[in-house]
């Protein structure tokens, strides 16, 4: 087979680096899912679910800006957002509704994509957002970062205090809704399947 279908098995190969890294990547976004939970869960029996809410409302709301920004990138129609909403009784206390736009065919299988990144958007969002304000707006951040060692760590400041706030308010909020969920797979096998046909062309086109 090897000899014979040499296009193919490169593209199987490149098929199954992608299945491996998303393996890795799929098992950290199940660590930060759960952790999400038993964070907010602990803080919230604490000091109480509505104390919670009030007190950790920017972690929601990046949450909601996450998928409303992932949904614009992939060609998603926004149809309805709310960045916090008190009165929620579903537990989500935010939501943001959206709907493939009707666009010529050419740009589907972008869209389709889309479907996994808008779902998993605040396990890529809320850590880059944090990270981004560590490194350029705290105080020693950027220092650390290139050389990351303890004694270079930000000494106390209240920037400092306020990120670790920011921290805390992002990854208790990014555990990820039945809703947030669906049609996350049918994403990943487009991206498969494209990866896939990518590769073969590659392959083709290298090889002419």
């Amino acid at each position: 087979m090897t000899h014979t279908y040499p296009s193919l098995v490169f593209g199987l190969t490149t098929l199954w680096t992608l299945l491996k890294y998303s393996a890795a990547i799929f098992a950290l976004g199940f660590v930060l899912h759960h952790f999400s939970a038993y964070l907010r869960r602990s803080i919230s029996e604490t000091i109480g679910p509505n104390a919670f809410n009030l007190i950790f409302a920017p972690g929601i709301m990046i949450h909601e800006i996450s998928h409303a920004v992932a949904a614009f990138l992939f060609l998603h129609e926004v149809m309805d957002i709310k960045l916090f909403d008190w009165k929620a009784k579903d537990g989500s206390h935010g939501h943001v509704v959206s709907r493939p736009r009707s666009l010529p065919a050419v740009f589907k299988i972008w869209i389709k994509m889309g479907e996994l990144f808008i779902g998993i958007a605040p396990l890529i969002v809320g850590p880059l957002i944090c990270g981004a304000i560590f490194y350029f707006w705290i105080p020693g951040g950027k220092s650390f970062a290139l050389n990351p060692r303890f004694i270079n760590f930000p000494s106390f400041s209240w920037a400092l205090f306020a990120w670790y706030y920011l921290v805390i308010a992002v990854f208790s909020q990014m555990e990820l809704s039945d809703a947030d969920l669906k049609g996350t797979w049918k994403g990943y096998l487009w991206i498969a399947l494209c990866t896939f046909i990518c590769a073969l062309c590659y392959y083709k086109i290298r090889n002419f």
